[in-house]
């Protein structure tokens, strides 16, 4: 099985140290994965290949727009195609911000999708659930 885990932030926090303890996890299982940097930066791109997890810049990010509408569709059809190139048969969203951006792209691409969100609201507000 392999999993794409989208990593919505430029930086190394609580969520980027979760996704790769859950990379390292399910290897030993046959799960391999396969990183897509949001926001790419070098100090995330060198964390997660520093434990030997191949890395992708998502481009182009749709921006979720009424107003942009179009672009936000073409740039999902773009990075659906991207993620149909990477084969992966799951698409793990490591935060709602990622799921924001990637969730359409992934329906296009027939790929399943599994939002992990991480908050203490119990609710989220319209945009969010409107994307995911």
């Amino acid at each position: 099985m392999k999993v794409v885990h989208a990593l919505p932030f430029p930086g190394v926090g609580g969520t980027e140290v979760g996704t790769v303890r859950i990379m390292e996890a399910v290897a030993p299982h046959g799960v391999t994965s396969h990183a897509l940097l949001v926001h790419p930066s070098s100090e995330l791109r060198a964390y997660i290949e520093a434990v030997n997890v191949t890395v992708t810049d998502a481009a182009p990010v749709p921006q979720p727009s009424l107003r942009g509408a179009r672009a936000f569709l073409s740039d999902s059809r773009r990075l659906a195609a991207q993620l149909q190139a990477l084969h992966p048969d799951l698409v793990h969203c490591a935060d709602i911000l990622a799921a924001y951006h990637i969730s359409v792209a992934c329906r296009m691409a027939g790929i399943p999708v599994l939002c992990q969100v991480r908050s203490r609201y119990g609710e989220l507000p319209f945009r969010e659930r409107f994307m995911v």
